[in-house]
């Protein structure tokens, strides 16, 4: 056998056991509050329900009860999950972000960042972005990171997921505070 087919076999041999590794390429995608459609139709009504853009092969919706209750509900297959976000602002009163950030793993989320701001009994708020990760079957908290106290806290949640939290496939006992 030639030296150009040794290499070729060679090659072909070690991307066949390193290729399947790699993983599906991440990417990020939003969802806007803003543009989600309201679906209760009672403009005196204290609970708000809305439909967004699906997000993969998950139907997205949100049901909000202001200022305490805010829920981020994926569901396919006739089956639903809900976000936790309560954990992070331990039942204090809270107002939601604009926006919603999906990281995406081929059509899958598999982390959701969301920003939050939790009400004081001073009046004031803490704000906070925080990661969750979308598993078969919760939406759970893994991380807040306190925006006031951390500078670029933007960047900082992107490189926790590509750099800490990237491997995760289960729901950690602990959230991390940063």
């Amino acid at each position: 056998m030639n030296i150009s087919k040794k290499l070729s076999l060679l090659t072909f041999g070690l991307c066949t056991i390193g290729c399947q590794s790699i993983a599906a390429p991440t990417s990020i995608t939003y969802t806007k509050i803003a543009d989600c459609t309201e679906q209760i139709e009672n403009e005196n009504a204290a609970f708000s329900e809305s439909k967004c853009n699906s997000i993969g092969p998950y139907a997205l919706n949100i049901t909000q009860q202001s200022p305490l209750y805010f829920n981020i509900i994926l569901s396919r297959d006739g089956k639903s999950i809900t976000s936790e976000l309560d954990t992070f602002s331990q039942e204090e009163p809270m107002e939601p972000g604009k926006a919603i950030e999906w990281h995406v793993t081929g059509e899958t989320p598999k982390f959701m960042i969301f920003r939050i701001f939790v009400l004081q009994e001073n009046s004031t708020s803490h704000e906070q972005l925080t990661i969750s990760l979308v598993t078969e079957d919760r939406i759970c908290p893994i991380a807040s990171v306190n925006v006031n106290g951390t500078p670029k806290a933007n960047e900082k949640v992107r490189s926790l997921i590509s750099e800490r939290y990237q491997n995760l496939a289960a729901c950690p006992a602990e959230i991390d505070i940063f």
